[in-house]
């Protein structure tokens, strides 16, 4: 008898508790409702009429803006790095082809010189053997060659002079000619090299 008295006090118990337990949330819920529809309803327009709440609202703007110019000028720098870049290594291009032309101009002035050096030592030997003995020694051995070999049906002053025109055709205007040609070679290289200084 006790112990059903026992359980039916325990079971009461539980009940009363889990009954104020439900009742408690109901009245949380109700309470929650409450403070939602009162804010909406009275508090809010009021928040958001203040003149604060327009401050906040304008500074939130501003900083969307903020966020969008400083989004688009470190995509700009991003776009300046790149554009860096490219440079850099167009540049560093350029310097590579610049040492290469340098090292082909070098080269050029070199044959350059070896070209005139070649022509000046040419251009003596050839005034050396047009100014030697041999030379005039050939032009004394024309009018040898004419005085031993007369043809009588022609003068001796016409067949000298043929001769000798022959000799000048055959000899000495091809080597004087020649010296022109390596004089004028001469010039032009001095002239090109003095376009490229």
């Amino acid at each position: 008898m006790k112990k059903l008295l026992r359980d039916k006090k325990r079971f009461l118990n539980k009940y009363w508790r889990d009954l104020i337990s439900i009742f408690s949330l109901i009245l949380t819920m109700i309470g929650f409702f409450l403070a939602v529809h009162v804010y909406n309803k009275d508090v809010r327009p009021v928040i958001e009429n203040s003149e604060l709440y327009q401050q906040i609202e304008e500074l939130k703007e501003q900083k969307k803006e903020v966020d969008g110019y400083v989004n688009t000028k470190l995509k700009e720098i991003e776009d300046y790095e790149i554009q860096i870049g490219q440079i850099k290594s167009e540049k560093s291009l350029l310097e590579s082809e610049n040492e290469e032309l340098e090292s082909e101009l070098i080269k050029s002035y070199r044959n350059y010189y070896l070209d005139i050096t070649y022509l000046e030592i040419k251009q003596e030997e050839l005034l050396s053997i047009r100014s030697s003995e041999s030379f005039n020694i050939d032009v004394k051995q024309v009018a040898l060659d004419f005085l031993q070999d007369q043809d009588p049906q022609e003068s001796p002053k016409q067949k000298g002079l043929k001769q000798a025109k022959d000799y000048i055709k055959k000899y000495i205007t091809p080597k004087s000619d020649y010296i022109d040609i390596i004089s004028y070679e001469i010039k032009d290289i001095e002239e090109e090299m003095s376009k490229t200084d």
